[in-house]
């Protein structure tokens, strides 16, 4: 599940025009993730190291990601309005 992060940071990238916001939400969206992982470990629930390693080190990547898509999607406008 950990690994959807990277497809949802391209898709918010792609629709969240100011990179900032983009790459902000995405970061959202992961900590929020692993807050419910955290919830479920302190429930007794089995929670896969794995999982949380890649949301930690998938997060900010994704969040990376967002802000490029978005980026790019914004000169890409700018250059079309010309």
């Amino acid at each position: 599940m950990a690994i959807l992060i990277f497809p949802i940071g391209v898709v918010l990238g792609w629709f969240i025009r100011p990179p900032g916001r983009a790459a902000a939400v995405t970061t959202a969206v992961g900590l929020g993730a692993l807050a419910v992982l955290g919830v479920l470990w302190l429930t007794g629930a089995e929670v896969s190291p794995f999982e949380t390693l890649g949301l930690v080190l998938g997060t900010p990547i994704a969040a990376g990601l967002a802000f490029q898509v978005a980026r790019w999607r914004l000169s890409r406008a700018r250059h079309n309005s010309r």
